[in-house]
């Protein structure tokens, strides 16, 4: 591997940028080839529910909704807010976190008319939407502008060094995937079948792509992640706590409540466990 670093230099010269094109550039710079690389996988991990999405969807709805909640919750407590503290001064990044809720809110108010006077609609199965459509479309919204967010992280660690690149990645990989089975939940409960579901998280993807090509680009753009981190952590608060959270409530038969408390709970651990591993992980890459 160091052989083939070596072999491809990591810097190209600015003689050498006028003279290739940006494509050339980003087959033969190992850092552009494996921030993309890695971009695209994360954002393949998002369409991995399709594959049993029809075993827990279709009979647990609420259940896996109510681990969605604990999920978002969970990243935002967990994981996002953790970076923002780090990264940036409380006040300010409080007010970042304030404007997502509040641009969230805003957003849902505006699409609600769009759904005024319609008939109770169904969701891709047939039976009635546990939540609305455009919590679907807010939820997407915020992902996108979370793997944004992922795509200048990544392309940042790549530029210290492929290594600490390859177990960003990783640290991605494993918050995102227990985060997009509450995603799929959302959407299904949502309206969207399981295909336009894969199809609508498949196309945030490249919300990462985009935000990895202009870290890559723009190396000071990386600079933007606390105050992206710190409004995605707002709409995230808003959709669990606004939109998804008020719906769970509202069952009141023993047996489900039980289950969407232990499954809110199991959303929560999960999210937990992901981040004393990446901070395992953060520990090891610092004795290496």
């Amino acid at each position: 591997m160091d052989k083939l670093l070596d072999y491809f230099p990591l810097n190209f010269t600015l003689q050498d940028r006028k003279n290739s094109s940006l494509l050339v550039h980003m087959l033969v710079n190992p850092t552009w080839a494996l921030s993309i690389f890695s971009a695209l996988l994360v954002g393949l991990s998002g369409v991995l529910p399709i594959f049993y999405g029809n075993l827990i969807y279709s009979k647990h709805i609420s259940s896996v909704l109510s681990f969605a909640v604990g999920c978002l919750l969970g990243d935002v407590f967990f994981h996002l807010l953790p970076e923002v503290w780090l990264g940036s001064a409380s006040s300010s990044s409080s007010g970042w976190i304030l404007l997502g809720v509040v641009v969230f809110f805003v957003i849902e108010k505006i699409m609600k008319h769009t759904e005024q006077g319609q008939e109770k609609p169904k969701d891709g199965s047939g039976r009635d939407r546990n939540v609305s459509k455009i919590t679907g479309y807010l939820n997407l919204l915020a992902n996108c502008i979370d793997n944004f967010a992922h795509g200048l992280t990544i392309a940042a660690s790549y530029l210290v060094s492929p290594w600490v690149g390859i177990i960003t990645t990783i640290a991605i990989l494993c918050h995102e995937i227990p985060h997009e089975v509450g995603d799929f939940a959302v959407l299904i409960s949502s309206g969207f079948n399981l295909w336009s579901a894969a199809k609508a998280q498949f196309l945030t993807s490249f919300g990462g792509l985009i935000g990895v090509l202009v870290g890559l680009i723009n190396h000071h753009c990386t600079n933007s992640v606390t105050w992206i981190l710190a409004f995605t952590a707002g709409g995230f608060l808003y959709l669990a706590l606004g939109s998804i959270l008020p719906t769970i409530s509202k069952i009141h038969a023993p047996r489900e409540s039980v289950a969407t408390l232990l499954f809110l709970i199991a959303g929560v651990g999960s999210m937990g466990a992901v981040t004393v591993f990446e901070h395992k992980a953060c520990e090891g890459l610092t004795i290496v």
